[in-house]
């Protein structure tokens, strides 16, 4: 059985997240359908996004590298995918994934 879940457009959500989506489409060049999910509800995305920003002991480079291996192991395609181009962003090339 499979679950169909409606991923909002921007017209879709509440002002402040159609501000959030806004930052997001200028900084990654477009809105991930995970980010527009959670933009269904008023609060979850702001905090996940907070979640995702907070201060760490993890620099980005290595948290990449962490959110890639944890989507391998968690077989998420959509996650994999995702984390691929940001570790490129972050400046790893196919087959050198060094922190």
């Amino acid at each position: 059985m499979s679950t169909t879940i409606n991923v909002p457009t921007r017209d879709d959500v509440s002002p402040a997240n159609q501000a959030i989506l806004d930052q997001l489409e200028k900084r990654l060049g477009k809105v991930p359908n995970l980010y527009a999910t959670f933009a269904h509800s008023e609060h979850a995305l702001g905090a996940y996004l907070a979640l995702q920003n907070a201060k760490s002991s993890i620099t980005g480079r290595a948290r990449e590298v962490v959110n890639l291996v944890v989507s391998e192991v968690n077989a998420c395609e959509y996650c994999l995918a995702a984390h691929t181009v940001i570790v490129g962003m972050h400046g790893f090339s196919e087959g050198r994934a060094r922190a």
